[in-house]
């Protein structure tokens, strides 16, 4: 049996639905295209400040000998740079904010061909041109089309904060390991301001309006802080998010998306060091070793070693020292016995060892422990070694261990982290902590 067709028309019922589910496409685009924006752009950010921060702590306590080169070059683009910024470069902590803000600036600096122009810009996101919309829905707002030449991503202007206020671009502090956010006036219940502190913080901000209006004064302050332009809800305007929060006043079709990255680096004790380049002017492992006896009994003033047969003493002290075939760098690697050798005139990361217990109450092998800093020099015709005091090697030097703990067993690594722990005046590094 066939039915007739049924010919009751239905129009405009299509074009009704489309209308209803523009708010919900729009919507979820809003929700991938403007939030995965703000994304981009805070992992941008934070690239940029785990970096820069290592690089503001690095130089704390020393500046290496390749920057030093550079410095005194009144023709390298650093010592141009420094000069242009008026920085002190006899202060190292002035030094220290500078590296700081040239590693940002590196981060994002433009690809170029080689007849200089512009393949590809590098930023912390994309930065858009748009002109005001009206009323609290902020209608019919309008992006420009950038042209040929415009600069389509946000480059930080970083701030070195020489006072070292808490709300500053790059500060340095102590840094505490405890849970917290960061308030409205940059207070912080891990990281307190200090100029010696162990710690060096860095931030990136986007929090004017996307038409450029600062709206947190302690985030534009001439050399202390910068921000950026916020993103610009572009979707999420055709959504039915609010126009204006009746409370607060807020309104994030207005105020945009809010981007923020915060970086904390910490100096910890150092695990692994490489070898040195003299080419470089770079500092690494001394090719002799220190046992943790005459480590702690060494003064911080200098002192004469004797040398015989590779095996290191020092008259008057506990434990020796001996030179190896090959230099250790890692924390734990075994270290094979006195290799016929003499001192030569360097800086460098002496590898301190020990041969700690193992489940059966016996000593394994001399491992290492950790590194410290020594130099050896000449006064006349006299071999001096003289011991520094803890402090974070400015290069070749890093919290993180590069070879694997093999041939120990449980207690003999517990007794090897715990000979780490104890080790005075460790040679230190940056790790990033937040």
């Amino acid at each position: 049996m066939r039915f007739p067709p049924n010919r009751q028309r239905r129009g405009g019922n299509v074009m009704a639905l489309c209308a209803l589910l523009l708010f919900v496409i729009f919507g979820v685009a809003a929700l991938t295209i403007d939030i995965g924006l703000a994304m981009t752009a805070r992992r941008q950010m934070q690239t940029a400040t785990d970096s820069s921060a290592r690089e503001g702590l690095r130089y704390r306590d020393e500046i290496p000998d390749w920057l030093k080169a550079q410095i005194d070059d009144p023709t390298s683009d650093i010592a141009k740079g420094m000069a242009q910024d008026g920085i002190d470069t006899s202060d190292k902590d002035q030094v220290r904010r500078w590296m700081t803000r040239a590693q940002i600036n590196a981060t994002y600096a433009d690809l170029k061909d080689q007849n200089n122009d512009i393949v590809a810009q590098f930023g912390a996101g994309p930065e858009f041109t748009i002109d005001p919309g009206q009323g609290d829905a902020n209608a019919f707002q309008t992006i420009h089309i950038p042209k040929q030449g415009d600069v389509v991503v946000y480059k930080p202007k970083v701030q070195l904060n020489l006072g070292n206020e808490k709300n500053g671009d790059i500060v340095a502090g102590t840094f505490t390991d405890v849970q917290g956010g960061e308030t409205a006036d940059y207070t912080r219940p891990d990281f307190v301001p200090a100029s010696s502190g162990d710690s060096t913080l860095v931030r990136l901000r986007r929090t004017q309006s996307p038409l450029g209006k600062n709206q947190i004064a302690a985030d534009n302050q001439d050399g202390v802080s910068t921000t950026g332009k916020a993103l610009p809800l572009i979707f999420g305007q055709a959504s039915l998010i609010v126009g204006k929060d009746p409370v607060t006043g807020s309104s994030p079709r207005h105020d945009g998306t809010k981007v923020r990255s915060t970086s904390i680096v910490q100096a910890r004790r150092a695990m692994s060091v490489g070898l040195p380049r003299p080419e470089l002017n770079l500092q690494g492992a001394t090719p002799f070793v220190i046992d943790s006896a005459l480590w702690s009994a060494l003064p911080l003033t200098p002192v004469t070693p004797s040398v015989a047969a590779g095996t290191i003493t020092v008259p008057g002290l506990p434990g020796s020292g001996w030179f190896v075939a090959g230099a250790p760098t890692s924390f734990g690697q075994a270290v094979p016995g006195p290799f016929d050798s003499a001192f030569d005139e360097r800086t460098g990361f002496v590898p301190i060892v020990e041969a700690v217990n193992d489940a059966n109450g016996k000593p394994g092998l001399p491992r290492v422990i950790g590194f410290g800093r020594v130099t050896v020099s000449k006064n006349d015709t006299i071999l001096m070694l003289t011991k520094s005091a803890s402090q974070i090697g400015p290069e070749n030097a890093t919290v993180v261990l590069t070879r694997p703990l093999d041939s120990l067993d449980a207690a003999e690594t517990a007794n090897l982290f715990i000979a780490f722990k104890n080790l005075p005046e460790p040679l230190l590094a940056p790790a990033l902590v937040r």
